[in-house]
């Protein structure tokens, strides 16, 4: 019984030793770029225009995205730049006609839900009353 024991143990530390060799032999696999990050590169715009002469004599250098990326990008970024200063320091400064609807939004919402409210206790009124019309207590 305890040489089945230790056989026992045995077999479970080899099998344990055998599950990390394989889980640490991942050496001798290719690596391989994942599909989404390779379709992303492919479709991103490239300025591939300084690189060293040994990278351009082996490969073919991507410079179709130069003028986009040194041009276009900029000018972007600085519109944006000036759009959203523009509303931060504008802050709280609105046209006239957007405070007149606001306002009139609020009256309209207000007069409306007073009305609902009025509507609501006067039919909630009449239940009660029918109800006690048909018992015969009115």
């Amino acid at each position: 019984s305890s040489s089945s024991s230790s056989s026992n143990n045995n077999n479970n530390n080899n099998n344990n030793n055998n599950n990390n060799n394989n889980n640490n032999n991942n050496n001798n696999q290719n690596y391989e770029v994942n599909e989404l990050c390779q379709q992303s590169y492919e479709m991103a715009a490239k300025c591939e225009s300084g690189l060293s002469s040994y990278v351009s004599q082996y490969y073919y250098t991507d410079t179709s995205g130069c003028d986009y990326i040194n041009n276009i990008l900029p000018k972007l970024e600085s519109a944006t730049r000036k759009i959203s200063s523009a509303s931060v320091k504008g802050g709280g400064v609105s046209s006239p006609a957007a405070t007149v609807f606001a306002v009139v939004f609020a009256i309209t919402s207000l007069i409306l839900g007073a009305y609902a409210f009025f509507l609501y206790r006067k039919i909630h009124r009449a239940k009660v009353n029918l109800a006690q019309a048909e018992m015969g207590i009115a």
